[in-house]
């Protein structure tokens, strides 16, 4: 396949090189402004959503996967309950409170991490003490 430098070198019968991009996102506005986004939106436009619970290790806290409640169909996710979500586990620091767990959207193909929330005492507390209950029933509904 040849690739023309421009469009305008582009002779008329020939079409134009599809472009890919990796990794895939819904729009780069939807990665760049997610956080501002309602906590109904941010389910709906999540790709994969998982639920770790820390596990302490010397003196780290591993972020294990306990739950996935949504995976949308298609989506690459390269993890799986009972692993370790690295992305969210976390060194531990004299002082510092870490919460049970992490809740974790992830958005695109393949899904990367675009936030996260810690919680305590199976509630969510960046999401108004929402109980963990709840969230997961809201995310599996969201699909």
């Amino acid at each position: 396949m040849r690739v023309w430098r421009s469009e305008v070198t582009r002779p008329r019968n020939q079409t134009a090189p599809v472009r890919s991009r990796t990794p895939q996102f819904d729009s780069t506005a939807d990665f760049n402004g997610f956080s501002a986004l309602p906590l109904d939106q941010k389910l709906r436009r999540a790709s994969v959503i998982v639920i770790t619970r820390f596990k302490p290790e010397g003196d780290s806290l591993k972020a294990m996967i306990t739950d996935i409640p949504k995976q949308r169909p298609g989506t690459t996710f390269y993890y799986s309950v009972g692993q370790e979500f690295i992305d969210a586990s976390t060194y531990q620091q004299a002082g510092a409170e870490y919460g049970d767990g992490v809740v974790v959207f992830l958005i695109g193909n393949p899904a990367q991490t675009v936030e996260s929330y810690s919680y305590s005492h199976d509630r969510i507390g960046g999401l108004g003490s929402m109980p963990l209950t709840q969230f997961r029933e809201s995310a599996a509904k969201s699909n």
